[in-house]
């Protein structure tokens, strides 16, 4: 797996289109489905920024995840994006693709590209 080739997130088809609210409730609502259905595959998800996130392990953006602010799909947004991210604000709907990876507290897509601002 380390020796594995890292996918182009922006050439590799997508599977599953799917808002952040309805992914978030997917796996709040019945994990072990929700990883049958999610784990591992190349999703695209729109929703709204809930917070943007810089620390050592890089660049987040957090979706809200559910109605009540209670939940979030939590977005690591490959390295090479980081300069669309300065034209994003909290609040606003974004269209993201990633490899979903589970689901710990919120659920986590990783490698993510962004689509549409």
């Amino acid at each position: 797996q380390y020796n594995k080739p890292h996918k182009n997130i922006h050439q590799v088809k997508t599977d599953y289109k799917v808002s952040s609210v309805e992914l978030f409730k997917s796996f709040f609502e019945d994990e072990l489905s929700a990883n049958t259905k999610y784990l591992d595959k190349v999703v695209e998800v729109r929703g709204r920024v809930q917070d943007i996130q810089y620390n050592e392990e890089g660049l987040t953006l957090l979706l809200n995840g559910s109605v009540d602010g209670f939940g979030y799909v939590n977005c690591a947004i490959n390295e090479k994006e980081k300069n669309k991210i300065k034209s994003i604000t909290t609040g606003e709907y974004v269209l993201i693709k990633g490899i979903c990876t589970g689901y710990l507290m919120d659920v986590v897509v990783n490698k993510c590209v962004i689509k549409k601002i």
